[in-house]
């Protein structure tokens, strides 16, 4: 979704449903701590088959070494 800047807090957010009949995508969002937002909707699921969530991560996609800081972590499941 972009690059920012090391040393930086942001506001990271996944939207989607679980479910046989729920769509297979998910709405991703980062904010950053002035309020700027980027969004992605419709992003799909790495397997059409995928109903439940059941793992949460954070990943670096560099070859360099990398540490993650997560603070504030609330998993909401909604009707």
């Amino acid at each position: 979704m972009g690059r920012y800047d090391l040393g930086r807090w942001l506001r990271v957010e996944v939207e989607f449903d679980e479910g046989e009949a729920k769509p297979k995508s998910y709405t991703s969002r980062l904010t950053m701590a002035d309020g700027a937002t980027t969004a992605k909707e419709g992003l799909p699921f790495r397997s059409p088959d995928s109903k439940l969530g059941t793992w949460r991560g954070f990943v670096g996609l560099d070859t360099k070494l990398a540490v993650f800081y997560a603070d504030d972590i609330r998993l909401e499941q909604s009707s």
